[in-house]
């Protein structure tokens, strides 16, 4: 039958393709098979610099990209130690201290130098620390002094 009664359809060269629907009219006889890509993890890998690890003592170590972070976590640990050493109240005021300084940190650096003391936008770090700074020094405060 011929291509204008939609019995069968035909290819470019005029050959009946069984496999096609009688409505579609072929742009090239044949497949065609698509050029092999390497994955994409290989190509960035081999454009990548090369970057050394850095020394973990050292001069590199003064270069502290997260300081920030890393003093407001030193200085929770050390009421943490005021706490198993003298006493609850002294060591909960020195945790909302610690907290209150993850707030002004948090307040005076930008996203950048902040580094991993940044989780969300300014404005809602800056509300849950405060929040809990001021939330753990009057819980501090409300303790009796005996305890």
């Amino acid at each position: 039958m011929s291509a204008a009664s939609g019995a069968e359809s035909h290819d470019s060269q005029g050959e009946v393709n069984p496999a096609l629907p009688e409505n579609v009219i072929p742009l090239r006889s044949g497949l065609v098979q698509p050029a092999p890509v390497e994955p994409r993890h290989l190509q960035a890998a081999d454009k990548a610099p090369v970057q050394k690890p850095t020394p973990l003592f050292g001069t590199a170590a003064w270069n502290l990209r997260e300081w920030p972070l890393f003093l407001v976590m030193f200085s929770i640990a050390g009421s943490l130690v005021l706490v198993l050493i003298d006493s609850f109240r002294t060591g909960s005021i020195a945790f909302g201290i610690s907290l209150a300084l993850g707030f002004f940190l948090r307040a005076v650096l930008n996203d950048h130098e902040a580094g991993l003391l940044k989780v969300r936008s300014r404005r809602v770090d800056l509300l849950v620390l405060g929040a809990l700074s001021v939330a753990m020094l009057l819980t501090a405060m409300w303790v009796p002094v005996n305890v």
